[in-house]
């Protein structure tokens, strides 16, 4: 026997015997007397198995609002304990937020940055400061920026680091944050940081990761699939304000085509999908191809890297 709830309303309980009964559910309502000589209803369930679905149909006639369901994936996401370099590189972030808030910060950030002189192509990067070309990736600018950021390093970084270890993830970050970095500039100039292009790599290769190899231990909520692809359009048709829209399209580029290589490594040789792999590969370049043609038009037809040729 299994108690659900209790009620005081005769045409409630009779609504109740009603919907129960629609559904084979095996219940019966006790009754006892309460204060000020009301009666009260209770209803009990006869089978374990019929204790979530009469749950649902008392809570809904009672007007207690659902709850919430967490998604399986997200709770095997969750399972995972913070990694050392995801923790690592959320810890750098924030300090250097927190530290470019002070006047000894800002230069700090310029030093950071991609390049502190505008009017010249790549020319701190010539003269061997080659961290320049990793390093805007750990600046931001902003509290919902860093936020935003830093939920989504910890949730999707863990993952990689965990089922890939700590050396692959690490070089995807350098790799990819290099690529994002690099596109950016050539784009709109020296001008822009954030983790946000590592992030989008991050995604992609989840994505195609379980796309392309369906016994991958990990998977996207689909909240977070259409959650990151809606903030990606919002981001490039200007919906959002002034977003490194090349650096989020180079990314997730980079991050689907490695992803796409290993989900083809990692499954079953009878399951290789070939055929996916090449439909979403020409996605991810239509993806990097709109991106383009749209900031393209929004800088004037004209990129920075323009300015040096």
């Amino acid at each position: 026997m299994h108690r659900i709830g209790e009620l005081q309303d005769n045409q409630a309980v009779a609504e109740l015997g009603e919907s129960l009964t629609k559904k084979g559910i095996a219940f019966h309502i006790s009754q006892a007397m309460g204060e000020n000589n009301h009666k009260i209803y209770t209803l009990i369930v006869e089978k374990p198995e019929d204790v979530e679905e009469a749950t649902s149909i008392f809570n809904t006639l009672t007007g207690i609002p659902p709850s919430f369901e967490i998604p399986p994936e997200y709770e095997k996401i969750r399972s995972i304990k913070i990694t050392p370099i995801t923790k690592n590189f959320i810890i750098a972030c924030t300090l250097l937020y927190i530290f470019s808030l002070f006047p000894l910060g800002k230069q700090l950030v310029e030093l950071l940055s991609l390049s502190s002189k505008p009017n010249q192509f790549l020319s701190e990067v010539k003269e061997g400061q080659i961290w320049r070309l990793f390093t805007p990736m750990l600046l931001h600018f902003s509290i919902p920026h860093i936020l935003f950021n830093m939920v989504m390093l910890k949730e999707f970084g863990k993952v990689i680091e965990f089922s890939k270890g700590a050396s692959f993830f690490l070089y995807f970050i350098i790799f990819t944050g290099f690529l994002s970095n690099l596109a950016q500039y050539m784009i709109t100039g020296p001008f822009f940081g954030g983790m946000s292009g590592v992030i989008y790599a991050f995604f992609g290769f989840l994505w195609m990761q379980k796309t392309l190899n369906p016994d991958s231990e990990f998977s996207l909520p689909v909240s977070d699939l259409v959650l990151i692809i809606g903030w990606f359009f919002l981001c490039l048709f200007g919906l959002i304000g002034r977003i490194a829209n090349t650096a989020h399209a180079v990314g997730l580029v980079s991050g689907m085509l490695t992803g796409i290589v290993w989900g083809l490594k990692d499954s079953s040789e009878g399951n290789k999908n070939y055929k996916n792999a090449v439909l979403y590969t020409v996605v991810s370049f239509f993806l990097l191809a709109l991106t383009l043609f749209i900031e393209f038009n929004r800088f004037k037809r004209g990129f920075y890297f323009f300015n040096f040729f």
